[in-house]
Parts: structure tokens; C-alpha cells; sequence
């Protein structure tokens, strides 16, 4: 007989990260408003997509990436 999950195995999985953001989430993970996200996109820093006629998302790997170059500039301070 083969095994049929229940609706209580899902609870057990973590639940999938989502591949595109809105911008108040990315503000949020970024500790910053939503507008300078806003400024952020304008200025080609984070890229984001068009999902819709007014509905733009920023992919998850974007934020990653931004999160990325600001940790290469910045230089590390040497123990005293």
C-alpha cells in the first residue's frame, strides 16, 4: 500500500523562500525604508523585474548580491 502524506507532513517542511520580493520586504531585510529601496533601484544598484503593469519585485539573488558588494567595500579594521 503506498504511503499518502497528510496535510500535517507539510507542517513538518520548512516552507519555500520566495525567488521574487516586494519592496517592502527588501526593506525590511535591509533595515532601511521603502523609499530609499525605491532609490536603490533607481540608481541600478538592486535590479528589479516588472511583474505586472505596476507591480515590480525584486529577486531574492539581487538582494543577495547587493548585500554581497557592500560587504567586499567595506574594509575591515585591523585588531589593535
Amino acid at each position: 500500500m503506498a504511503h499518502c502524506r497528510s496535510v500535517n507532513d507539510d507542517k513538518n517542511e520548512a516552507s519555500p523562500q520566495p525567488l521574487l520580493l516586494k519592496v517592502e520586504a527588501v526593506g525590511v531585510m535591509l533595515s532601511v525604508s521603502r523609499s530609499y529601496v525605491y532609490a536603490l533601484m533607481r540608481s541600478g544598484e538592486l535590479k528589479s523585474v516588472l511583474i505586472g503593469p505596476n507591480q515590480r519585485r525584486i529577486p531574492r539573488a539581487e538582494v543577495e548580491a547587493y548585500v554581497a558588494s557592500l560587504t567586499a567595500s567595506t574594509p575591515r579594521r585591523a585588531a589593535s
